[in-house]
């Protein structure tokens, strides 16, 4: 019977347990390759120094379920306020959504 890794998919003899570069259990049969994602098309809602703006806009959009990826948040610990931004993103079919959501940050 031929075995299969299930993360690497390698093809092994009868009598084999374990994946050689995976150290994985082989299994019988693989489970199906995961359907490819589309693109996400990320939009920016928010981009700011300040600390305080990043953290409640981050709960805004945690609050109403709008997920988020933020840009440049670990280099603006290292740097000054005003020289680096922090840029968060949506989708862009939350862009509407998170725009209406953030709209009071940035007149602040």
């Amino acid at each position: 019977m031929i075995m299969f890794c299930p993360q690497c998919r390698a093809q092994y003899r009868e009598g084999i347990l374990e994946c050689a570069e995976c150290q994985r259990s082989l299994v019988a049969e693989l489970p199906p390759k995961p359907k490819p994602q589309p693109d996400l098309e990320l939009v920016t809602v928010l981009a700011t120094g300040h600390p305080a703006l990043i953290a409640v806009a981050k709960s805004l959009l945690e609050d109403s379920g709008i997920e988020y990826l933020t840009q440049n948040e670990g280099l603006h610990n290292l740097f000054p306020v005003h020289r680096f931004r922090v840029h968060i993103q949506v989708r862009q079919e939350d862009e509407g959504e998170a725009t209406a959501l953030l709209a009071a940050l940035e007149e602040a």
